[in-house]
């Protein structure tokens, strides 16, 4: 992470060297290009810059690694570091941040299911702290600052009273700073269950708000100033829409760290659209298009054009052009006119996709509960759908995480020898909004594996794929998904790769020296529980291996500096597997360890590439045996 001063004349910025998530603070004179020796820090987990003078606020770990404390250090004078904040609640993390308009320092602190928010003066970082709303159970809540309000996005609901209601998706409301009360906040925009609120940033003549609508991003800005009192119950129909490219899935913020800027920036991508940067004029509205993702070998793209009341289809020769290579005046040829709301229909460029390269497509598949599971399906054009080809079905569904479908050059590899790319958007995720997280979490963590079968069911049904060549993908907590999935139907899968695997869920949620494991009982549960115990024990992949009967083919990484998952987790799985399962020569049960890694997987710029390359020769090699 790296935070620049108010001043631009400093930068912090945290250096990880092992991939333990252990760091160390760095400060740079920008003027100089020096790093300040003398404050360095080791531990630190955040940081952030107060508004005045050369002082910052940055959190550090207590013994089982969660950030609990909030210091405070002045560069201008030699005093000892200032003790701010301290949370003792070995369930809850705490973080810093600010606001966008360099206001308030905020003390953001989180567990899974609630949070708590502090404000104190950046101006004064040791002055008085003033609480935002008393934590409760089950209520979330995050904040930003303009002109004398909090813009609030929340769970909360209900009368104006000591009762406490949550709902499974989000509002956005605004309190005055000087009134902090649940009963004084004013409601802009209300829950909705067909467009719900992720996520928001204010600029200082704009709202933006990041809503899905069935599981699709969207974008919508409201202008600044404006008035509940004048506006009423009409405001929603205020907020203007910010056009994306048709097929996008995957919408990323850019910094946008100027509150007084009147651009705002994302990053669209989508499994046929390579990683393009746009940046919307929230004043003029219009939309510019900056660069694209550069991919070799690709002779042809395809761009859809909308007008007001139709559809082309243009196909535009040679590779797909950046804004490096082209006219800076002009960084694509490709026009389109897109409608902004109210009427108004303005020119903009657009970035290109390749559409007519691959297909990616969006199905509901019904699980055994009869819920609808959205299932995204990413394939040549040119592959026949005769019941024959080779599948790789990944999917995560945990954390209310949406599961990644952005552009992967690397996966270009696979589909262009013929392989289907199932995407299953399994319960425990985020597509659907947090009713849909909760569904899959808890003791309801169970229908997250029957979806992700169902899923698989849905392919072989429409053939898609052949029954028999199925691989299955999970990370982390996704490879809890896809083991468990294994041990429900062993012959199921073809092949199965489990990188950095939860699968001893059981032993781990019952040790809690273990860093993570208070904190992440609100979503698996506190095994101390009998109930909580004997459901997780009926499902944890390393308690639940089949004996006598025959697994798919499994490459199986782990990491020995992984602090979210021991490297034991994956040891113990696969031996206990290699000890029960038949015996095949041709499915094999590999398990690969990095040394000197972390969680998240080698660093530098092409290493990833070397692990990647791995991985996708154990799949055709097993898939073709």
């Amino acid at each position: 992470m790296f935070k620049l001063s108010q001043d631009h004349r400093l930068v912090a910025y945290t250096v990880d060297l092992t991939g333990e998530e252990v760091f160390t603070l760095f400060v740079k004179d920008l003027a100089t290009g020096k790093v300040i020796s003398h404050q360095k820090i080791e531990g630190v987990i955040g940081v952030e810059w107060a508004s005045k003078g050369y002082s910052l606020v940055y959190t550090t770990p207590d013994a089982l690694r969660r950030p609990s404390r909030v210091f405070y250090r002045n560069f201008t004078c030699g005093t000892d570091d200032v003790l701010v904040f301290e949370e003792k609640d070995p369930q809850r993390f705490v973080d810093v941040t600010r606001t966008k308009d360099w206001s308030y320092i905020l003390i953001n602190v989180n567990s899974k299911t609630s949070s708590e928010v502090f404000l104190i003066q950046s101006k004064n970082p040791t002055g008085a702290i003033q609480r935002v709303e008393e934590r409760q159970d089950n209520v979330q809540y995050f904040v930003e600052h303009h002109e004398g309000y909090l813009y609030i996005l929340t769970n909360r609901s209900g009368p104006k009273e000591k009762e406490i209601t949550v709902t499974d998706s989000y509002r956005l409301v605004r309190c005055d700073v000087r009134g902090l009360s649940f009963n004084n906040w004013q409601e802009i925009i209300p829950f909705q269950r067909e467009s719900w609120v992720e996520d928001m940033d204010i600029f200082e003549k704009h709202l933006v708000t990041y809503h899905r609508e069935s599981g699709i991003p969207c974008i919508k800005v409201l202008d600044l100033p404006f008035s509940l009192e004048k506006i009423g119950g009409k405001l929603l129909s205020s907020f203007w829409t910010v056009p994306l490219p048709n097929s996008t899935c995957i919408v990323t913020p850019g910094a946008n760290s100027d509150f007084n800027s009147t651009v705002l920036r994302i990053e669209v991508s989508s499994p046929t659209l390579p990683d393009a940067t746009l940046d919307i004029d929230l004043s003029l509205k219009r939309s510019r298009f900056l660069q694209q993702l550069q991919i070799c070998g690709s002779d042809v793209s395809y761009v859809q054009r909308s007008g007001a009341n139709k559809h082309e289809e243009t196909f535009v020769k040679n590779r797909l052009q950046t804004a490096a290579s082209a006219d800076e005046s002009h960084p694509s040829e490709i026009i389109c006119r897109k409608d902004y709301g109210g009427g108004t229909e303005v020119q903009d460029t657009w970035p290109l996709d390749m559409s007519s390269r691959y297909s990616c497509n969006h199905f509901e598949v019904t699980s055994q509960d009869y819920a609808r599971i959205p299932l995204t399906v990413v394939h040549s054009k040119s592959l026949r759908m005769d019941g024959l080809n080779p599948a790789l079905l990944m999917g995560y569904g945990a954390y209310g995480e949406v599961l990644e479908l952005g552009f992967s050059a690397d996966r270009m590899s696979l589909l262009d020898r013929g392989w289907v790319l199932a995407f299953a958007h399994v319960r425990g995720g985020g597509e659907l909004g947090k009713g849909w997280h909760d569904s899959g979490k808890l003791l309801q963590k169970k229908n997250s594996f029957h979806d992700l079968l169902a899923c698989g069911d849905f392919l072989v049904e429409h053939k898609f794929v052949h029954p028999k060549k199925i691989a299955g993908w999970g990370e982390s907590a996704g490879g809890l998904l896809v083991a468990a999935a294994a041990n429900i139907r062993p012959d199921f899968f073809r092949a199965i790769v489990l990188k950095v695997p939860f699968v001893d869920v059981c032993n781990t949620m019952l040790d809690p020296s273990l860093h993570l494991t208070v904190h992440e009982y609100d979503e698996w549960g506190n095994p101390s529980e009998v109930n909580t115990f004997q459901y997780i024990r009926s499902y944890s992949p390393y308690d639940n291996i089949n004996g006598g009967v025959c697994y798919p083919a499994m490459l199986v990484t782990a990491a020995f500096n992984d602090t979210r998952v021991g490297y034991w987790e994956a040891a113990k799985y696969i031996a206990r597997l290699r000890e029960a399962h038949l015996y095949d020569t041709n499915k094999p049960l590999l398990f690969k360890t990095r040394l000197q890694t972390g969680h998240f997987g080698e660093g530098g710029r092409y290493q990833h590439l070397k692990e990647t390359a791995y991985d996708f020769s154990f799949l055709i090699e097993m898939m073709f045996e």
